[in-house]
């Protein structure tokens, strides 16, 4: 949701859709690594959605729309992530927060030679003016 506040300020604000955690092969945390989210084409092209692993195994999609889609990767090791479908409900009350939980375990399983992992792009900064909240 974007607003335009009186004092010129534009104001965008992001609804978390899907989040999880993630976990090596060995039961670590993955401290890194790459998922991605395909969902059904909504003309010909399919959705494709893109993320990073963060350092405390911690992965987050900003507002999906609802549907089907399928979620995989890889982790910071090159071990595949357990390929998962994930259904995102239509965005409810925007003051009632509701996400999908996921949390994924990768495998010991290394990709083939021409699979590669999803590459995610990193998100734009936001810098609020001091005092905002």
């Amino acid at each position: 949701m974007t607003l335009v506040e009186p004092s010129g300020w534009i104001i965008t604000r992001s609804r978390v859709s899907l989040a999880g955690h993630v976990t090596g092969a060995d039961g670590r945390i993955a401290k890194g690594g790459t998922l991605g989210l395909t969902g059904p084409p909504p003309d010909e092209a399919p959705l494709r959605y893109n993320t990073r692993i963060r350092k405390d195994g911690l992965y987050c999609f900003l507002d999906l729309p609802a549907g089907d889609y399928v979620l995989n990767g890889q982790d910071d090791r090159g071990d595949e992530i357990e390929r998962r479908k994930v259904r995102i409900p239509p965005a409810g009350d925007p003051g009632r927060l509701s996400y999908v939980s996921i949390d994924l375990r990768a495998s010991s399983r290394k990709p083939g030679r021409d699979e590669h992992p999803p590459e995610a792009k990193q998100p734009p900064i936001v810098v609020l003016p001091a005092g905002s909240d």
